[in-house]
């Protein structure tokens, strides 16, 4: 309450005076997301990983993956809808997902080289069982 208080504009604008804090805090924090680096990874970097690699299993494992996609629409408080516009504005301005294609098919070569070696292993334990079962009789 004290901080909402010390915030001017309150007899010109009452509560609209928030929405613009909220879009800048949105607006930086998406920046934030998108250049701040650890061991040269940001979030947008582990994202696409994980989300390139859930598509991909997805993919392969349901045939109507697309049909269970829901879309939720709510009514959002104003503060929170101005804060994900702020935010939208950085996302659409330093676009981090333009590469998102390269990690699906980065995914998509990690999962086939993956089934590629678990064939392999069935076929050399179905081998050793078969060895096994002739050494026994």
């Amino acid at each position: 309450f004290v901080v909402s208080n010390s915030i001017p504009g309150k007899k010109l604008l009452g509560d609209w005076r928030f929405p613009p804090i909220f879009f800048v805090a949105g607006f930086l924090f998406e920046v934030v997301l998108c250049k701040l680096r650890i061991n040269n990874i940001n979030f947008y970097d582990v994202y696409k990983r994980k989300q390139a690699h859930e598509f991909v299993v997805k993919k392969h494992q349901l045939d109507d993956y697309l049909k269970t996609i829901t879309l939720e629409a709510s009514r959002k408080p104003t503060n929170a809808l101005t804060f994900m516009i702020g935010s939208q504005t950085a996302h659409i301005w330093l676009n981090p997902m333009k590469d998102y294609k390269d990690f699906i098919q980065k995914a998509e070569a990690d999962y086939q080289a993956q089934q590629q070696e678990l064939a392999e292993v069935e076929e050399y334990l179905k081998k050793k069982r078969e060895d096994r079962l002739k050494q026994i009789s």
